[in-house]
């Protein structure tokens, strides 16, 4: 099935150029409705007035001309924020332009905004790829697009299937042999050549900040190596990336070396750069534990009174598991970062500190990039 072209026509959609039923049907969409000029499948729903704006991006998308494709897609992505088909169409805008930080900021965003709407969303997106891959397996889009999709959600088997392929009909394409080394890196299969991988990426891209992101990722949470972590971020920084994310990976660099002030530097820039709604809560004594309801752009702060020379131990966790990564910083009084931690815990921030002089300090919490929905249990010990 050719889904590259679309747009309503009373209950009917466009598709390769001829009019045909049940574009929804194919990729596992439940419901065309005719009424009003509203297209309605499974819960996602186009109005007509936002349709074409879709049918414009994916046609520019086509053709190569991946900024005007952005433009549309944003059009449709502003109208409809929890709508799937816009950030599908604008991520692979981004890859084809190689700004890989563009497509994770997207990402960001659905899982934000999306994901809580409708939970079914990625399998949304994933099924669309694959129908896309099945119907023409030389689709360089869609194996972009695809592989990309399955590697934002951990999935990296599959999206080394897809990137093989890339690779094979798009010879040297630094996407591709990016993705396929950063893969490599995460999934802990051949990291050797992942290593290769990442090496020869950067021969083909070697100005990309964007790709310099994604290698430092990969020397982050793959193949761990704190040293070429820093000099790939720091690059990425330099090239224009001041990120949550690249801050998250320099913070990961300084907390490995022992750096614990610059860490919590870096930490403290990532909330401020996530934060949209800062709540102060009650101050948390010791063996206290408070339950706090997060939602996207949530920070919470928190009064914690410390002794000289006394440890202050704080714990996050989920026990609903609504939540799975967290970050926190401890702050002076003053609002000097003093600690932090981000991956401590598996994925969830947990430190112990030593307090050199009595006062109360400010604890700052809040999810990875405030990008989920959950409850999330503070403990201090």
């Amino acid at each position: 099935m050719n889904t590259r072209t679309f747009s309503a026509r009373g209950g009917w959609l466009l598709l390769g150029g001829a009019l045909r039923p049940a574009w929804g049907v194919a990729i596992g969409l439940m419901l065309l409705s005719p009424l009003g000029g509203m297209l309605e499948f499974s819960s996602l729903v186009i109005s007509g007035a936002y349709a074409g704006s879709l049918e414009d991006g994916q046609a520019y998308l086509e053709q190569g001309q991946y900024e005007l494709a952005i433009e549309s897609f944003s059009e449709f992505v502003d109208q409809q924020p929890t709508s799937p088909e816009g950030y599908r169409g604008r991520i692979e805008s981004w890859l084809m332009l190689r700004r890989y930080s563009d497509a994770m900021r997207d990402v960001t965003r659905f899982n934000a905004l999306v994901v809580p709407a409708d939970p079914s969303a990625i399998d949304w997106i994933l099924s669309y790829y694959e129908t896309r891959i099945a119907a023409d397996s030389d689709d360089i889009l869609a194996l972009t697009g695809g592989s990309f999709a399955y590697w934002w959600n951990f999935d990296y088997a599959t999206a080394l299937l897809h990137l093989e392929t890339l690779n094979a009909i798009a010879v040297d394409d630094a996407y591709g042999i990016l993705f396929r080394g950063s893969s490599r890196l995460l999934s802990g299969e051949n990291q050797p050549g992942g290593v290769v991988d990442f090496e020869y990426a950067l021969f083909l891209d070697p100005f990309n900040p964007h790709a310099r992101f994604i290698v430092a990722d990969g020397y982050t949470y793959g193949l761990p190596d704190p040293d070429r972590a820093f000099v790939e971020a720091w690059l990425a920084r330099l090239g224009g990336l001041d990120t949550p994310r690249i801050n998250a990976i320099v913070a990961a660099c300084f907390e490995a070396w022992g750096s614990m002030k610059a860490s919590a530097f870096f930490l403290q820039r990532h909330i401020q750069q996530v934060t949209t709604n800062l709540v102060m809560l009650s101050s948390l004594s010791n063996n206290q534990s408070v339950d706090v309801f997060f939602e996207p752009g949530k920070t919470i702060e928190i009064p914690v009174t410390v002794q000289a020379g006394k440890k202050l131990r704080i714990e996050t966790s989920s026990p609903s598991e609504e939540v799975y990564d967290t970050v926190a910083v401890l702050l002076a009084p003053n609002g000097t970062p003093l600690t932090g931690s981000d991956d401590t815990n598996d994925f969830f921030a947990a430190f112990q500190w030593t307090a050199p002089v009595t006062t109360t300090y400010r604890l700052r919490i809040t999810t990875f990039e405030a990008v989920s929905t959950g409850l999330v249990k503070i403990s201090r010990k």
